[in-house]
């Protein structure tokens, strides 16, 4: 038996096809031939896969015959060995003393390293490498094949890894399909008459190139089986169609099929563990008797070794066991008496037919049994999972609340002896809620320690994680209600337009629930942003100031997420979507060129904001001065390097120029990717360590006779450093995305900018119509635009005393601004190139700046490529507080209050509103994860269950996993430069007092 894989290879890849304008059609000419010219040696399956749809679980499940979960996949990943130890197809063929080779893909390796007397494996995982596996087996294949081993396999993978890198539908996959039909010419004509050859694929692709869910593109495969000796008698297939519906060429079978057809073709027994149902072409031969017999028997020992699998099964898992098994055994009992009929002398062929049927529906029918019994679900963990997701909500909401202190209008305490009233802080209810949790930690600690030394909660048939967390929730419930039974409060109902924003936050998680929803998310989310702006520019008109400059910005806002569009990725769900740049535009020059030129444009506003800010200083001097150009021409080198490799990949052109060939070289270009990251994770470093844009400077004045001391910069430190934090983050995901899809961050870029635009300028129309209230004698003042003097503060004793009165202006973004900002970070989710579907993960990003796969590395890699977008928003939260304040300054004038004076105006209240944006997003997050997991709960026996709803689980929980650790690294950071804002306000009063 030789057995040829060629990964990821579709059923229309290898069958005829009328349209010849696509670059995969009829390019497999030698099977086409052979099916034409030897039919009755040559067959052709439609390959049908279980899901997931990824190499080493159908490798699994091809060799033991069994359904390897969609939870397996993580398998794939794992750090730990993956051996294959039960019973399977390559165990068995060692048992007869048969030796076995194998060249290829390493994966057959790690899992069956005790089954080959040869073996030659290349890595895998490297998916920019089109050639090294495929040459490998070119040249060892021959050499295994002239040996004297009995069974050969070899595993190609440029088919895959084209797919992964271009697209099915790019000229270079008809390149190298061309080349896999030249080697299987070869290769058959140097087999024998005794040989089985086969071919087949372990799973297709979609049309982007990716694989993993369950669409029937990548679940649909070829399967081609050849013998010069002979496969099929015509005469007999035809006799057998008369009673049993089947086509020879295009009939569709199991990849566990195989599983049990090649151990009866072989002369081995079965793997114990297989379920397959051996196919019936190979068994319609003379070589089986001229009435079946032969074949007869084959099914009846098939269908006894499924029955021998189930009922030891049932005894060993007597509640697994379904009920639905007995109705199955009555068809095997049918089957038995059409068998015995087909003994007679006088039996016909049709009741040797009928008697072959039966057995296999008998097949079938455990099949699918075990394919329903064997989805099982732990509901009480399930349950668990769905209290712990409600009461991490409920606690969010709790201390959103206790943040925001226009939430609660008024809060009263009876806790004062003798009866009398008294005002407590808004923070009570967050200590009361602090209170109950560590009743609750206490409770957990002590309830596990009773329930693993006593018997008491076995003996009751209580899951002890269940029992303990259930009892130390509600001692913690109980705790809270006392607490705040002795309190009195009365809360604010939020305005309308909150509540708008907090709907339609709700209204967007609910889309779990419906897997036509999850499949246009991406649309509904662009929608629920425009009107989220929409609404925001609605709020801000009131306040009759700078009315153009708000309007202007929110339509220059709606372009920005109108073009963002353009990088959509479509999933297959989608039936209208169709993407704005073509596959062939993807690999050609042009996305190098504008991702360069967006990096450049990109650095070019943040090195605006910071000049007209005067904020060129300290870590900003330090970055733009030694380090922006490098990492943009790390970038660019990248992009190029990428894109020539692929030309002269394509091409097969031989690299003339001795600097070409150096830059192209594997161990040089990881270099490029590799220091643009590390430059950005040491600018992420400086900011935390020295996070410093201001600089100190003294000028004499000689009308009032005293040295003055100036701060350049001082206004916009906070916000400067922020800004520099995120453009560094965005380095790195730009590094790791992909030429491609870099424009997406150049849109985000604009379109936060022009948010943030859009804030400061409600803000300045909201102190400009405050102070024209109190008709102020400074109002000509207050309302002087320069910003000549943006960015120097001039600093005396008395100005640092008139900025630390309660009276100066602090800016008070709403929570509806941080709900607009984690929709903004789904939005990019999507419009940087993803979908809530894994064939959309982009495996290649993990290899950016590694010669070799890397676990650890690699996964950094893929995380940042799919989730860049929201971590950045999730990062630059403080910027919103920041920004905004920055309004303030403009219309204070010579005061300069800037976000400078956020740290020490009112630095607990600077806090609590950074708090109550930080929670608002919490909050959006969590009820998000909440509906996913309920939906995921729900539609567990849904049809999509495994495409749709368990994807989107996965995903939100990861993006909610990444929003909470990058909103926590960007508070921290802003935490950070208060104590840094704190020291600096103390330098420059003891510098006045000194002057």
């Amino acid at each position: 038996v030789v057995i040829l894989i060629i990964d990821a290879l579709r059923y229309d890849f290898m069958a005829k096809m009328d349209d010849n304008s696509l670059p995969y059609s009829n390019k497999l000419t030698t099977v086409q031939r052979l099916l034409e010219e030897e039919p009755s040696n040559t067959l052709l399956y439609r390959f049908m896969a279980d899901p997931p749809s990824v190499t080493m679980q159908r490798l699994k499940g091809i060799a033991t015959g069994s359904f390897p979960t969609f939870v397996d996949m993580g398998n794939a990943f794992a750090f730990t060995t993956s051996t294959i130890l039960e019973d399977n197809l390559l165990l068995q063929f060692m048992f007869k003393n048969g030796t076995q080779a194998f060249v290829g893909d390493d994966t057959w390796m790690e899992l069956f390293e005790y089954a080959f007397n040869e073996s030659h494996p290349f890595l895998s995982f490297n998916v920019r490498d089109l050639h090294t596996v495929d040459n490998g087996v070119k040249e060892h294949f021959p050499a295994l094949l002239s040996s004297n081993h009995q069974f050969v396999l070899g595993h190609m993978l440029g088919v895959d890894h084209v797919g992964h890198r271009y697209s099915p539908r790019h000229p270079y996959m008809a390149t190298k399909l061309e080349e896999m039909d030249a080697f299987l010419a070869d290769t058959i004509e140097s087999i024998d008459n005794n040989t089985l050859f086969l071919v087949f694929g372990d799973h297709g692709m979609t049309e982007g190139g990716n694989h993993g869910s369950d669409s029937q593109r990548e679940l649909e495969s070829p399967l081609f089986m050849y013998s010069k000796g002979g496969l099929t008698t015509p005469s007999l297939v035809d006799e057998f169609a008369k009673y049993v519906d089947i086509t020879t060429d295009g009939r569709a079978v199991h990849q566990i099929d195989m599983t049990c057809t090649l151990p009866l073709l072989m002369g081995i027994p079965i793997p114990f563990n297989s379920l397959g149902a051996c196919m019936f072409e190979p068994f319609l031969h003379s070589h089986y008797g001229d009435d079946l017999s032969g074949a007869v028997e084959v099914f009846r020992t098939n269908a006894y070794q499924v029955q021998r699998f189930a009922h030891l099964y049932r005894d060993t898992h007597p509640d697994s066991s379904p009920a639905e098994l007995e109705s199955s055994d009555l068809l095997l009992v049918e089957a038995d008496r059409l068998y015995a009929l087909s003994r007679k002398k006088d039996a016909t062929i049709e009741v040797s037919v009928e008697a072959i049927a039966k057995f296999h529906s008998y097949i079938t029918a455990v099949q699918n049994v075990y394919r329903e019994a064997w989805t099982k679900f732990n509901y009480p963990s399930m349950w668990l999972g769905i209290i712990l997701e409600v009461l991490l909500v409920v606690a969010v909401v709790v201390v959103l609340l206790s943040f925001d202190h226009r939430a609660l209008l008024h809060r009263q305490s009876r806790l004062k002896p003798g009866g009398e009233l008294k005002e407590l802080q808004p923070q009570a209810l967050a200590t009361i809620s602090t209170y109950s949790f560590v009743v609750f930690f206490i409770a957990v600690v002590c309830l596990g320690v009773f329930a693993s030394s006593s018997n008491i909660v076995s003996q009751l048939n209580l899951n002890t994680l269940s029992f303990t967390l259930g009892c130390g929730g509600l001692l913690a419930l109980l705790s809270f209600l006392f607490l705040l039974s002795r309190e009195k409060f009365s809360f604010g109902i939020p305005s309308g337009f909150t509540l708008i924003f907090f709907a339609t936050a709700i209204f967007m998680a609910t889309f779990s629930f419906s897997d036509n929803l999850i499949a246009y998310d991406d649309v509904i989310t662009g929608f629920c942003l425009v009107a989220f702006v929409f609404f925001r520019t609605i709020q801000s008109l009131r306040y009759k100031h700078n009315r153009l400059r708000l309007v202007s910005a929110s339509l220059l806002f709606l372009i920005t997420i109108f073009l963002a569009q353009t990088m959509r990725e479509c999933r297959e769900e989608q039936n209208y979507c169709e993407k704005f740049f073509s596959s062939d535009w993807a690999v050609s020059s042009s996305p190098p060129n504008i991702a360069a030129l967006a990096v450049v444009l990109i650095n070019v506003c943040v090195y605006y904001f910071l000049k007209s800010n005067n904020n060129l200083r300290g870590v900003a001097w330090w970055r733009h001065k030694f380090l922006v150009a490098p990492i943009v021409l790390c970038l660019a080198m990248e992009y190029a390097i990428e894109f020539l490799s692929g030309e002269y990949e394509q091409k097969n052109m031989r690299i003339d120029n001795v600097y070409l060939s150096l830059l192209l070289r594997p161990d040089v270009r990881i270099w490029f990717p590799r220091m643009s990251m590390i430059a950005s994770t040491l600018t992420l470093v400086a900011c935390f360590v020295h996070g410093k844009t201001t600089e100190i400077g003294k000028r004499q004045n000689e009308e009032l006779g005293q040295v003055e001391v100036y701060v350049f910069g001082l206004p916009s430190q906070v916000s400067s450093v922020l800004l520099i934090g995120a453009t560094s983050l965005l380095h790195i995901a730009a590094q790791v995305t992909g030429a491609r899809w870099v424009l997406s961050y150049l849109f985000l870029v604009v379109a936060a900018g022009l948010y943030l635009f859009f804030l400061e300028e409600e803000t300045t129309a909201r102190m400009m119509r405050a102070l024209n209230k109190k008709k102020d004698a400074h109002v000509r003042v207050i309302r002087d635009r320069s910003k000549t003097k943006a960015g120097v503060v001039k600093a005396s004793q008395n100005r640092v005393r008139e900025a630390t009165k309660k009276d100066s202006f602090v800016a008070h973004p709403s929570v509806c601004d941080a709900i607009v900002w984690v929709c903004f970070g789904y939005y990019f989710f999507y419009f940087t190139g993803h979908q809530q579907s894994l064939p959309t993960i982009r495996w290649t990003s993990g290899l950016v700046g590694l010669k070799e796969l890397n676990v650890l590395f690699s996964a950094i890699n893929i995380w940042f490529d799919t989730y860049g977008g929201p971590l950045i928003f999730a990062f630059s939260l403080p910027l919103l507080i920041t920004m905004a304040q920055l309004g303030v300054q403009r219309v204070s004038g010579a005061d300069a209050t800037g976000d400078f004076w956020l740290f020490n105006v009112m630095y607990k209240h600077t806090f609590r509103r950074m708090g109550s944006l930080l929670f608002a997003c919490f909050f959006v997050i969590s009820a998000r994860v909440l509906c996913a997991v309920v939906g995921a709960f729900i539609l567990r026996r849904h049809l999509m269950v495994w495409k749709v709803f368990a994807p989107r689980l996965l995903f939100e929980s990861n993006l909610a996993i990444t929003t909470w650790l990058f909103a926590l690294f960007g508070f921290s950071l802003f935490a950070r430069m208060g104590s840094l804002s704190k020291r600096l306000a103390r330098t420059l009063t003891g510098m006045a007092k000194t002057e």
